[in-house]
């Protein structure tokens, strides 16, 4: 049951020995390291190539997630940004990382890691901001169309009029439409 709960979380869970291997990795942890292969919970098995150095590219987002690590006493999180060394895109996921340890004492392997994926939650902030946009521009446009319809009447009524001093008291009349 803990594995089919594993496998269909929407969150990923990485397991680090204290010898940095990956004791397990979930399907969702796989898939935003990116990771080659099926991990699971005999991903230690495998060998070294499962080390948490071996996944990212050069040493920024490594330094980044082990300085985040080695502050963390009992749980914490952060935001970090994690490019995978087997990435096809140029571009860093941004991650959510808890870091729990799970061993005995406060600071003792296995460390759990749960990641997750803050892509989403950002394309909604994005969409929901376009939006914003829109509706701002929407009620621009519906204020100029109302000035536009004024205008309109106003200078309709100007033709008819026949005197100086009836076409300033009509323009009285409108200017209180306009502002």
């Amino acid at each position: 049951m803990q594995g089919r709960v594993l496998e269909s979380s929407q969150t990923g869970f990485v397991v680090i020995d204290e010898h940095g291997t990956l004791a397990l990795v979930n399907p969702q942890a796989s898939r935003l390291l990116e990771l080659d292969g099926d991990h699971d919970n005999h991903a230690a098995e495998r060998g070294p190539e499962n080390r948490l150095c071996d996944l990212f590219v050069e040493g920024a987002a490594l330094d980044s997630l082990l300085d985040f690590v080695g502050r963390t006493n009992n749980e914490q999180s952060a935001t970090i940004e994690l490019a995978s060394r087997r990435s096809s895109s140029s571009s860093a996921s941004q991650l959510e990382v808890t870091a729990r340890w799970m061993g005995e004492q406060d600071t003792a392997f296995p460390l759990l890691l749960s990641l997750n994926d803050l892509r989403p939650r950002q394309a909604l902030a994005d969409s929901l901001l376009q939006n914003a946009k829109l509706e701002d521009r929407a009620q621009q446009l519906a204020q100029t169309q109302r000035h536009n319809e004024t205008l309109s009447e106003c200078v309709e009524f100007l033709q008819t009029c026949t005197s100086l001093h009836e076409g300033l008291r009509l323009l009285s009349k409108f200017r209180q439409r306009f502002y």
